[in-house]
């Protein structure tokens, strides 16, 4: 999804190989020269990755070419559980990588640094598995105008309209007068680690804390229109579509179509 206020640069993603090959060595350094230096994906019996005696010299092909073999064979089991954390200046450069990993733009340091100084603490967070950043979402609260709340209403019957009293009255006993809507910038999770209830973890970390705070009555996204995995992903969560918007990717050539719709989730 793109912030509208980000100016994302065009840019074709990074390698995703490239990025587990950094994870790998990562890990491989963090384990401390563990028993046979296995590195399990899941606690229990799926391993998706082993580090036997890895080097540079070790085929990245080969890796990955196991890692796919194994995560295939993990039909039993496909959750785990990542730690969420808050983003900050240790974990916003992961962070970054898993965007350019999965998404065919890059946000530019405006995006991060905002993400860091400015947007709400609580409503950014990176989904750790064995101390590797695999999945993020980001968010920021945006103060709903009253046009906005008045699209949200109820239309009167044809000669009923209301008085501009009546409608904030209305809006006073919706409770929707000095509201936010919790904007969800972007959300990932790197590809081999997708499939596993992560993306569902961060999405309903968001969710509970917008429900606990009452100053948010909505959570709202852009999602391109060609993504339907992910629309089944939102829609599972309640969301719908408000809107369709076209050439909302007018200056990435790499997103086609540039369309995208607008969702949204009522909290109250």
């Amino acid at each position: 999804m793109l912030n509208d206020n980000s100016q994302p640069e065009i840019g074709k993603p990074i390698s995703y190989s490239k990025i587990l090959l950094k994870n790998l060595k990562k890990e491989n350094d963090n384990i401390n020269k563990q028993e046979n230096n296995n590195f399990n994906i899941n606690d229990n019996t799926d391993k998706l990755l082993k580090l036997n005696s890895f080097d540079s010299k070790t085929s990245l092909k080969s890796i990955i070419k196991e890692v796919s073999l194994e995560k295939t064979k993990s039909n039993e089991n496909k959750k785990i559980t990542p730690v969420l954390r808050s983003v900050n200046r240790n974990n916003i450069n992961d962070l970054r990588k898993v965007y350019i990993s999965t998404f065919p733009l890059t946000y530019n340091n405006e995006f991060y640094s905002d993400i860091i100084n400015i947007y709400p603490k609580g409503l950014s967070r990176v989904a750790t598995y064995h101390n590797i950043v695999v999945g993020g979402i980001c968010c920021r609260l945006e103060k709903k105008t009253l046009k906005d709340i008045k699209r949200e209403l109820p239309i009167p019957s044809v000669g009923h309209d209301l008085s501009f009293t009546q409608q904030i009255s209305q809006l006073n006993d919706l409770k929707l007068l000095n509201t936010y809507s919790c904007y969800i910038m972007a959300i990932a999770v790197l590809e081999l680690y997708q499939n596993l209830s992560i993306g569902s973890k961060l999405m309903s970390y968001i969710i509970k804390y917008c429900e606990n705070d009452k100053s948010i009555s909505s959570i709202n996204l852009h999602v391109h229109v060609k993504n339907e995995k992910a629309i089944k992903f939102y829609k599972k969560y309640g969301f719908y579509q408000k809107e369709y918007i076209k050439n909302y990717y007018f200056n990435n050539p790499n997103i086609i179509p540039p369309d995208v719709y607008y969702f949204q989730k009522d909290l109250y």
